[in-house]
Order: C-alpha cells, then sequence, then structure tokens
C-alpha cells in the first residue's frame, strides 16, 4: 500500500514547477541573445560590403554609405531591443499562467488526497465500530 502524504507531494510539484519556470527563462534569454548575435553579425556584413563601396573611392557613396550604416546600425539596436522586450513580457506572462495552472492542479490533487483520507478514516471508524 503506497500512502501519499500531501505535504510531500505540494513540496514535490512546487520544486518541479520552479525547475520548469528556471528552464523556460534559460532558454528564452539564450534564444533571444543568439536572434541578436545573428541579426548583428548579418547587419555587420552589409555594413562590411558598403564600406567596401566607400574605399573604391567613389566620394557621394561614401557619405551615403556612412551615413546609411549608421541609421541601419541604430535600426538594428533598436529593433533587437524591442523584440527582447516583447520576448520577455510574453514569455513572463506565459510562465504567469503556467505557475497558475500548477498551482491549480496541486491544489485539486490535495483535495482528492484530503477526500481519500476522510473516506479512509470513515471506513476505518466504520470497521471498527462493526467489529
Amino acid at each position: 500500500v503506497c500512502e501519499v502524504v500531501p505535504e510531500d507531494l505540494h513540496r514535490w510539484v512546487v520544486v518541479q514547477g520552479s525547475a520548469a519556470v528556471v528552464v523556460v527563462e534559460v532558454c528564452v534569454v539564450a534564444a533571444v541573445e543568439v536572434v541578436e548575435v545573428f541579426l548583428v553579425v548579418r547587419w555587420a556584413e552589409e555594413v562590411v560590403e558598403m564600406a567596401v563601396l566607400v574605399v573604391s573611392g567613389i566620394e557621394v557613396i561614401e557619405m551615403v554609405v556612412v551615413e546609411a550604416a549608421v541609421v541601419v546600425l541604430a535600426v538594428v539596436v533598436e529593433v533587437v531591443a524591442t523584440i527582447r522586450v516583447v520576448l520577455v513580457v510574453l514569455v513572463t506572462a506565459v510562465v504567469d499562467r503556467v505557475v497558475s495552472v500548477v498551482v491549480m492542479v496541486v491544489l485539486v490533487v490535495k483535495e482528492v488526497v484530503d477526500l481519500i483520507e476522510d473516506r479512509r478514516k470513515d471506513a476505518t471508524i466504520a470497521h471498527g465500530l462493526t467489529s
């Protein structure tokens, strides 16, 4: 006969839920960092290509390229920052929902365990009275 102790079950569910939240947060931060690096490298290649045109000696293109590179890099920084904020907000909302669901499941399981314990006590008392 396996006896379920509600405190141990509750503690286990809370620890597992906390671990899952940490894993999700770490994965999201890593994914955001990978996206940021990819975007910066990609735009840096374009800036290098533009810089090659500048080296070719065309004065007008040089001025336009430098200004365009500055604008592109500023836009990239803003886009990456915005993506990061949006992802953090979305992940925080999802994690909050997951934690809420886990807490609700724990409460339901606790109620079921309490009902089982009450029935078991009632059966023990009834068995004791009939003996």
